[in-house]
C-alpha cells in the first residue's frame, strides 16, 4: 500500500466494499463509512466525540509501546479534537494511516501446545461465523454489523457463557505475550 499515491489507495481500497454504489456512483471511502456508523451511535447512545477520541489516544498509547507500529507516538484528546476532520465526526487522529500490516494466530493441538512448553495458552472455546452485505443501501443498521453481532451470538451460545462473563487480559499483558512469541520464532 506504501506503493502508490493516496488517492490511488483510496480507490483500491473503496473496491473493498460494494465498489459500484459505494465507491463509484457515491464516493463512498471507508472514513466516510465509519463516519456513519459513529453518527449512528452518537445519535442512539449519546456518544460524543470526546469519546471517540478517547479511543484515539488508547490506541496510539499501546502504538507507542510497539516498536513495529506505523504510528508510536502518544497523543491526548485535545490533539485529536483539534486535528483536521476527515469525515465527521472522525478527525484525523480517529482514523487509521495507509499502511502495510498483517496479522497472525498460531493454531496448534494441545500435544503441540505442550511439546512447545507454551505456559499461557489460550483455548478457543467456540466460535461463530456470519456473512452481511457490502451494500450500505441493504443495511438495516448502522450501529453495529449484524453479522458480527450473530457471529458473536452463534459463540456464547455455543461455549454457554454470557458476554459478561469474558474476561479481557489487558492490552498491554498480550502485546507482552506477542513480543514474547515473535523473538522465539
Amino acid at each position: 500500500m506504501r506503493e502508490v499515491d493516496t488517492l490511488t489507495a483510496v480507490e483500491i481500497i473503496g473496491r473493498a466494499g460494494s465498489y459500484l454504489w459505494e465507491f463509484e456512483n457515491f464516493g463512498m471511502t471507508f472514513p466516510a463509512y465509519y463516519a456513519l456508523h459513529a453518527v449512528a451511535h452518537m445519535n442512539r447512545f449519546g456518544t460524543k466525540e470526546e469519546d471517540l477520541a478517547l479511543v484515539a489516544v488508547k490506541n496510539h498509547k499501546y502504538g507507542a509501546m510497539n516498536p513495529l507500529a506505523h504510528l508510536q507516538k502518544e497523543i491526548t484528546v485535545d490533539e485529536v479534537l483539534s486535528s483536521r476532520v476527515v469525515s465527521w465526526p472522525l478527525k484525523l487522529y480517529d482514523c487509521c494511516p495507509i499502511s502495510d500490516g498483517s496479522a497472525a494466530v498460531v493454531l496448534a493441538a494441545e500435544g503441540k501446545v505442550k511439546e512447545l512448553g507454551v505456559d499461557t495458552p489460550v483455548w478457543i472455546e467456540a466460535i461463530g461465523f456470519s456473512s452481511g452485505t457490502a451494500n450500505l443501501s441493504r443495511r438495516k443498521d448502522y450501529v453495529g454489523l449484524e453479522a458480527t453481532v450473530e457471529a458473536s451470538r452463534m459463540a456464547y451460545s455455543m461455549a454457554k457463557i454470557a458476554p459478561d462473563k469474558i474476561d479481557v487480559a489487558d492490552v498491554h499483558d498480550f502485546l507482552q505475550l506477542v513480543k514474547y512469541w515473535l523473538m522465539k520464532i
